[in-house]
């Protein structure tokens, strides 16, 4: 796939963290989805120990200008 930015070629992988992953249509300090209105969660969490969690979303990078999408 290219960039729809520069045309550079976007790489397959993962945008991930070890916290939530959360979209907010607010700006300003991200809080939990249930206290932040029109807040979503995006991420997917792998069967992992409690004490280890890892959220991850599928994405596309350009390593030319740096954009990142995700689906």
């Amino acid at each position: 796939m290219k960039c729809p930015i520069c045309g550079g070629e976007m790489q397959e992988g993962f945008l991930g963290s070890g916290r939530e992953i959360v979209w907010t249509p607010q700006t300003g300090k991200i809080k939990p989805p249930r206290n932040t209105k029109g807040a979503e969660r995006l991420e997917r969490n792998e069967e992992m120990p409690f004490w280890w969690m890892y959220y991850y979303v599928d994405a596309k990078r350009c390593e030319k200008c740096g954009l990142i999408l995700t689906r």
